[in-house]
């Protein structure tokens, strides 16, 4: 995994396999498992659709695209300390 200047991409890269719900700055909505981040392009994996039948797709989203991101199922003690500059993972109890 290479590093981005992006912020938000360096801080998804921690989540790889949870599943996310990414707004692009057009409005649109990428839903899946996030498969990883690399090269500031982010990797998740599109559930099946129904109507019409596509299978599961790979979404390819460009960093600079990342309006926010949602990430689901995150357990209990983990956190980030935004205040002191860097995005090192500090667990939000002791």
């Amino acid at each position: 995994m290479s590093q981005c200047d992006i912020p938000i991409c360096n801080i998804l890269a921690r989540f790889r396999g949870f599943n996310v719900r990414i707004t692009l700055e057009d409005g649109t909505v990428v839903t899946g498992e996030l498969l990883g981040v690399s090269n500031c392009v982010v990797g998740v994996l599109q559930p099946d659709t129904v109507s019409p039948f596509t299978g599961p797709e790979l979404a390819l989203i460009p960093c600079t695209e990342i309006r926010f991101a949602v990430v689901e199922g995150v357990p209990p003690g983990v956190g980030f300390d935004f205040d002191n500059g860097n995005d090192d993972e500090s667990p939000e109890s002791s």
